[in-house]
C-alpha cells in the first residue's frame, strides 16, 4: 500500500533528510522518497511597490511571447 504524502510548504524543506533518520531508526525500509512534481512549479515574484505581482507576472508573460514570436520568424 503506497500513500503520497506533500510538504506544506516545500520551500521550507531543506532536504535534510532527517525523515529518511527517523525511518531507519524505526527499522521500516523505503518508507520515504523524495521526488519532484513534474505537473508544479513554484517561483517567488518581489515587487518593490510600484506595481502588484501579479502584473508583473502577466507583463513578463507577455514579454516573453514577444520574444518568442520574434526567434519564431528568425528560424
Amino acid at each position: 500500500m503506497s500513500q503520497d504524502v506533500e510538504i506544506e510548504d516545500a520551500n521550507k524543506c531543506n532536504l535534510c533528510e532527517e525523515c529518511f533518520k527517523y525511518t531507519n531508526d524505526k527499522k521500516i525500509d523505503n518508507a520515504i522518497r523524495i521526488d519532484e512534481n513534474d505537473k508544479k512549479y513554484i517561483f517567488t515574484v518581489e515587487a518593490t511597490g510600484s506595481l502588484p505581482p501579479h502584473l508583473i507576472v502577466l507583463k513578463a508573460i507577455r514579454e516573453i511571447k514577444k520574444k518568442l514570436r520574434t526567434l519564431q520568424e528568425q528560424i
